[in-house]
């Protein structure tokens, strides 16, 4: 296992242990374990920022706002009552 690899994995844990834990938001650990990676040289930062332009990460980050929304607005608790 070269020293990439490790640091990754080790990043990887320390980031579910955390979000786990809750005592981090889940961005903010996303975002650490963005910066801890491109820090230690493992990737660079066009590689690391790369991914954000892409269809599928900005979907899914919509995807997460209309949820909370609907979380927030207690819709969720209304549909769960129509099918239960």
């Amino acid at each position: 296992m070269t020293f990439d690899v490790g640091l990754v994995l080790v990043v990887l844990g320390a980031a579910v242990i955390v979000i786990s834990a809750g005592w981090i938001a889940i961005d903010v650990a996303a975002m650490a374990m963005i910066v801890v990676v491109v820090a230690a040289g493992v990737i660079t930062p066009a590689e690391a920022f790369s991914g954000f332009s892409s269809d599928v990460v900005i979907v899914l980050a919509c995807v997460f706002v209309i949820a909370g929304t609907v979380s927030r607005a207690g819709l969720a608790e209304v549909a769960a009552e129509g099918v239960l």
